[in-house]
Protein backbone atom coordinates (compact mmCIF):
# COMPACT_ATOMS: atom_id res chain seq x y z
CA UNK A 1 0.00 0.00 0.00
CA UNK A 2 1.41 3.32 -0.58
CA UNK A 3 0.46 6.97 0.48
CA UNK A 4 1.21 9.53 -1.31
CA UNK A 5 0.95 13.74 -1.62
CA UNK A 6 -0.86 15.89 -3.19
CA UNK A 7 2.23 16.82 -5.90
CA UNK A 8 2.22 13.34 -6.71
CA UNK A 9 -1.80 13.12 -7.90
CA UNK A 10 -0.95 16.38 -9.81
CA UNK A 11 1.94 15.18 -11.65
CA UNK A 12 0.62 12.04 -12.77
CA UNK A 13 -3.11 13.57 -13.45
CA UNK A 14 -4.91 10.71 -11.15
CA UNK A 15 -8.46 11.38 -10.66
CA UNK A 16 -9.25 8.71 -8.31
CA UNK A 17 -6.25 7.96 -6.08
CA UNK A 18 -7.99 5.55 -3.93
CA UNK A 19 -7.50 2.20 -5.09
CA UNK A 20 -5.24 3.41 -8.02
CA UNK A 21 -2.88 0.50 -8.56
CA UNK A 22 0.75 1.62 -8.82
CA UNK A 23 4.16 -0.01 -9.68
CA UNK A 24 7.59 0.69 -9.33
CA UNK A 25 10.59 -0.16 -11.26
CA UNK A 26 12.44 -1.62 -8.01
CA UNK A 27 8.97 -3.77 -7.67
CA UNK A 28 7.93 -7.40 -8.92
CA UNK A 29 4.02 -6.31 -8.19
CA UNK A 30 1.45 -3.91 -8.15
CA UNK A 31 0.69 -1.96 -4.93
CA UNK A 32 -2.39 0.41 -4.40
CA UNK A 33 -2.55 3.98 -3.33
CA UNK A 34 -4.49 4.09 0.17
CA UNK A 35 -4.51 7.71 1.52
CA UNK A 36 -3.16 10.78 0.09
CA UNK A 37 -1.88 13.84 2.23
CA UNK A 38 -0.79 17.47 2.22
CA UNK A 39 2.45 18.84 0.59
CA UNK A 40 4.87 19.18 2.82
CA UNK A 41 8.90 19.91 2.41
CA UNK A 42 10.79 16.80 3.10
CA UNK A 43 13.71 18.86 1.18
CA UNK A 44 14.45 22.84 1.21
CA UNK A 45 13.11 25.66 0.50
CA UNK A 46 15.36 25.79 -2.67
CA UNK A 47 13.48 22.83 -3.84
CA UNK A 48 9.87 22.46 -5.89
CA UNK A 49 7.80 19.96 -3.63
CA UNK A 50 8.30 16.79 -5.97
CA UNK A 51 5.91 14.07 -5.86
CA UNK A 52 6.39 11.82 -2.54
CA UNK A 53 5.13 8.04 -2.39
CA UNK A 54 5.73 6.22 1.27
CA UNK A 55 5.19 2.53 1.74
CA UNK A 56 4.97 0.41 5.11
CA UNK A 57 7.71 -1.64 3.70
CA UNK A 58 10.83 -2.35 5.10
CA UNK A 59 13.48 -0.12 3.62
CA UNK A 60 16.78 -2.08 3.37
CA UNK A 61 19.81 -0.71 5.30
CA UNK A 62 18.01 1.70 7.46
CA UNK A 63 15.79 2.18 10.31
CA UNK A 64 14.00 5.40 12.10
CA UNK A 65 14.00 5.12 15.73
CA UNK A 66 12.14 6.97 17.98
CA UNK A 67 14.30 8.00 21.14
CA UNK A 68 13.54 9.94 24.53
CA UNK A 69 16.06 12.92 25.38
CA UNK A 70 16.08 11.43 28.54
CA UNK A 71 19.46 9.16 29.17
CA UNK A 72 20.24 9.42 25.40
CA UNK A 73 23.86 8.58 25.50
CA UNK A 74 23.14 5.57 27.44
CA UNK A 75 20.33 4.87 24.91
CA UNK A 76 22.66 5.10 22.22
CA UNK A 77 25.01 2.72 23.94
CA UNK A 78 22.40 0.09 24.27
CA UNK A 79 21.60 0.22 20.39
CA UNK A 80 24.81 -0.02 19.39
CA UNK A 81 25.18 -2.76 21.66
CA UNK A 82 22.26 -5.00 19.84
CA UNK A 83 23.37 -3.44 16.27
CA UNK A 84 26.66 -5.37 16.83
CA UNK A 85 24.54 -9.06 17.21
CA UNK A 86 22.48 -7.52 13.96
CA UNK A 87 25.21 -6.79 11.67
CA UNK A 88 28.79 -7.25 13.77
CA UNK A 89 30.55 -6.74 10.35
CA UNK A 90 29.77 -3.06 9.84
CA UNK A 91 29.84 0.04 12.52
CA UNK A 92 26.20 1.89 12.72
CA UNK A 93 25.91 4.97 11.55
CA UNK A 94 23.27 7.48 12.80
CA UNK A 95 22.18 10.61 12.39
CA UNK A 96 19.31 12.91 13.95
CA UNK A 97 16.91 14.05 11.76
CA UNK A 98 16.82 17.80 13.35
CA UNK A 99 20.62 17.76 12.57
CA UNK A 100 19.54 16.61 8.88
CA UNK A 101 17.10 19.39 8.10
CA UNK A 102 19.36 22.03 10.26
CA UNK A 103 22.40 20.70 7.21
CA UNK A 104 19.77 21.72 4.50
CA UNK A 105 20.48 25.18 4.85
CA UNK A 106 23.32 25.29 6.37
CA UNK A 107 25.34 26.51 3.15
CA UNK A 108 22.73 29.03 3.23
CA UNK A 109 23.59 30.30 6.93
CA UNK A 110 27.13 30.51 5.94
CA UNK A 111 26.97 32.54 2.84
CA UNK A 112 24.68 34.70 5.03
CA UNK A 113 27.77 34.93 7.77
CA UNK A 114 30.27 35.47 4.87
CA UNK A 115 28.22 38.22 3.46
CA UNK A 116 27.74 40.00 6.49
CA UNK A 117 31.30 39.88 8.02
CA UNK A 118 32.77 41.06 4.48
CA UNK A 119 29.91 43.77 4.18
CA UNK A 120 31.33 44.96 8.52
CA UNK A 121 34.76 44.67 6.91
CA UNK A 122 34.14 46.78 3.53
CA UNK A 123 32.67 49.25 5.84
CA UNK A 124 35.08 49.39 8.13
CA UNK A 125 37.61 49.78 6.04
CA UNK A 126 35.63 52.95 4.13
CA UNK A 127 35.24 54.53 6.94
CA UNK A 128 38.56 54.55 8.22
CA UNK A 129 39.34 56.31 4.59
CA UNK A 130 36.79 58.33 4.92
CA UNK A 131 38.00 59.38 8.47
CA UNK A 132 41.45 60.09 7.41
CA UNK A 133 40.39 61.89 4.52
CA UNK A 134 38.51 63.80 6.37
CA UNK A 135 41.64 64.83 8.82
CA UNK A 136 43.70 65.51 5.86
CA UNK A 137 41.06 68.40 4.69
CA UNK A 138 40.71 69.72 7.78
CA UNK A 139 44.83 69.81 8.22
CA UNK A 140 44.82 71.82 4.85
CA UNK A 141 42.40 73.89 5.84
CA UNK A 142 43.39 75.33 9.35
CA UNK A 143 44.05 78.64 8.64
CA UNK A 144 40.52 78.82 6.17
CA UNK A 145 38.39 77.60 9.20
CA UNK A 146 40.17 80.25 12.00
CA UNK A 147 39.40 82.71 9.15
CA UNK A 148 35.89 81.80 9.00
CA UNK A 149 35.53 81.74 12.64
CA UNK A 150 37.09 85.06 13.58
CA UNK A 151 34.55 86.24 10.98
CA UNK A 152 31.66 84.93 12.65
CA UNK A 153 31.41 81.63 11.23
CA UNK A 154 29.60 79.27 13.41
CA UNK A 155 30.36 75.68 14.72
CA UNK A 156 27.79 74.22 12.61
CA UNK A 157 28.33 76.26 9.68
CA UNK A 158 31.67 75.07 9.60
CA UNK A 159 30.79 71.42 10.00
CA UNK A 160 28.27 71.67 7.29
CA UNK A 161 31.28 73.08 4.91
CA UNK A 162 33.56 70.29 5.67
CA UNK A 163 30.96 67.58 5.45
CA UNK A 164 28.96 69.08 2.60
CA UNK A 165 31.92 67.69 -0.67
CA UNK A 166 31.99 64.07 1.48
CA UNK A 167 28.45 63.70 1.76
CA UNK A 168 27.74 64.56 -1.75
CA UNK A 169 30.57 61.25 -2.15
CA UNK A 170 28.62 59.28 -0.06
CA UNK A 171 25.73 59.47 -1.79
CA UNK A 172 26.53 59.50 -5.35
CA UNK A 173 27.94 55.86 -4.20
CA UNK A 174 24.44 55.07 -2.82
CA UNK A 175 22.78 55.92 -5.62
CA UNK A 176 25.37 53.36 -7.72
CA UNK A 177 25.32 50.76 -4.92
CA UNK A 178 21.30 50.78 -3.38
CA UNK A 179 19.93 49.68 -7.47
CA UNK A 180 22.70 47.08 -7.68
CA UNK A 181 22.67 45.55 -4.49
CA UNK A 182 18.74 45.08 -5.03
CA UNK A 183 19.48 43.50 -8.69
CA UNK A 184 22.09 41.50 -7.29
CA UNK A 185 20.03 39.99 -4.43
CA UNK A 186 16.69 39.58 -6.71
CA UNK A 187 19.13 37.49 -9.35
CA UNK A 188 20.42 35.41 -6.12
CA UNK A 189 16.68 34.52 -5.19
CA UNK A 190 15.66 33.26 -8.31
CA UNK A 191 17.39 29.93 -7.79
CA UNK A 192 14.84 29.59 -4.86
CA UNK A 193 11.30 28.13 -6.06
CA UNK A 194 9.93 29.47 -2.28
CA UNK A 195 11.55 32.77 -1.84
CA UNK A 196 10.86 36.18 -0.28
CA UNK A 197 9.87 40.04 -1.36
CA UNK A 198 12.25 42.22 -1.80
CA UNK A 199 11.03 45.78 0.26
CA UNK A 200 12.35 48.87 -1.19
CA UNK A 201 12.44 50.28 2.08
CA UNK A 202 15.34 47.99 3.05
CA UNK A 203 17.93 48.81 0.56
CA UNK A 204 16.60 52.82 1.40
CA UNK A 205 17.41 52.57 4.77
CA UNK A 206 20.52 50.79 3.70
CA UNK A 207 21.42 53.53 2.06
CA UNK A 208 20.01 56.31 4.87
CA UNK A 209 22.43 54.55 7.63
CA UNK A 210 25.23 54.57 5.76
CA UNK A 211 24.69 58.57 5.22
CA UNK A 212 24.30 58.75 8.99
CA UNK A 213 27.34 56.69 9.54
CA UNK A 214 29.45 59.16 7.11
CA UNK A 215 28.29 62.38 8.48
CA UNK A 216 29.43 61.41 12.07
CA UNK A 217 32.78 59.80 10.97
CA UNK A 218 33.58 63.56 8.85
CA UNK A 219 31.85 64.94 12.01
CA UNK A 220 34.40 63.66 14.80
CA UNK A 221 37.20 65.55 12.67
CA UNK A 222 35.03 68.96 11.66
CA UNK A 223 33.89 69.19 15.27
CA UNK A 224 37.56 69.00 16.52
CA UNK A 225 38.50 71.84 13.81
CA UNK A 226 35.06 73.98 14.60
CA UNK A 227 35.85 74.32 18.06
CA UNK A 228 39.29 74.97 17.87
CA UNK A 229 40.92 78.47 19.21
CA UNK A 230 41.01 80.37 16.06
CA UNK A 231 43.92 82.93 16.42
CA UNK A 232 45.97 80.00 17.63
CA UNK A 233 45.10 78.63 14.28
CA UNK A 234 46.13 81.51 12.43
CA UNK A 235 48.84 82.14 14.12
CA UNK A 236 50.55 78.77 13.29
CA UNK A 237 49.69 78.42 9.69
Amino acid sequence: NFVVNQEYIKRYNIENPIGTRVKFTADTTFGQIVGVMKDFHFRGLDHNIRPLAMTNRHQRGYAGIKLSPQNLTKTLAKIEQLWTTIEPHHPMRYTFLDEDFASLYAEQQRFGTTIMYATLLTLFIALLGLFGLTAFTVERRTREIGIRKVLGASVAGIIGLLAKDYMKLVLFASLIAIPLSYWLASEWLEDFPHRTNLAWWVFAGAGLLILVIGFLTVCLQSVKAALANPVKAIKTE
